[in-house]
């Protein structure tokens, strides 16, 4: 997942690639890779989007272009690392643009409810991931076989929620 440049919005965004595997380039598109680290947040002040690359600047270092593609949104990294840790795929199983609580069913046996005060602090791009490993935003009944280590997530495209089942039984939308 890489930077959205319809959003040049001021963001936290993180680095991606390891600058030390970027290779220098002759028209100096990555010079300034090598400051950046790996896994790290920075705070995009400007993007400049051109026709043949996307230059992004950061608050840490002021008037330096760094091109875009060392770059993904701030939660992405999060899920991205958690699907590999996990070897699952995910599908989208729901959407809706409606501000309103949402009741879901996980394996069958346990329903989840996220209010709409919960949704209404997610901002675009923002993701909240349920599951039984530690290392989900909500965690959820951690020594119950059924719920799966990242059951499913809740991503936030522009006003559009997005409901990613991630599980092997199963997370259905109610009512």
């Amino acid at each position: 997942m890489e930077l959205n440049i319809n959003n040049t919005q001021p963001r936290i965004i993180v680095c991606h690639k390891n600058p030390a595997d970027v290779d220098e380039n002759p028209m100096g598109w990555f010079t300034h890779a090598k400051k950046l680290t790996k896994g790290k947040k920075y705070h995009m002040v400007r993007m400049d989007v051109h026709s043949w690359h996307t230059e992004v600047y950061l608050d840490e270092f002021p008037n330096i272009p760094f091109n875009s593609v060392l770059f993904c949104e701030n939660e992405s990294v999060k899920l991205i690392q958690l699907l590999q840790y996990i070897k699952q795929e995910s599908r989208c199983i729901f959407q809706t643009s409606l501000q309103k609580d949402l009741n879901l069913r996980l394996a069958d046996n346990y329903s989840v409810k996220i209010t709409q005060r919960r949704l209404k602090m997610m901002n675009d791009g923002d993701v909240l991931i349920f599951g039984r490993s530690p290392k989900c935003d909500i965690c959820l009944l951690k020594h119950d076989e059924k719920i799966s280590p990242v059951h499913f997530y809740i991503k936030k495209v522009g006003i559009t929620y997005q409901v990613y089942d991630c599980s092997k039984l199963g997370t259905t939308i109610l009512g």
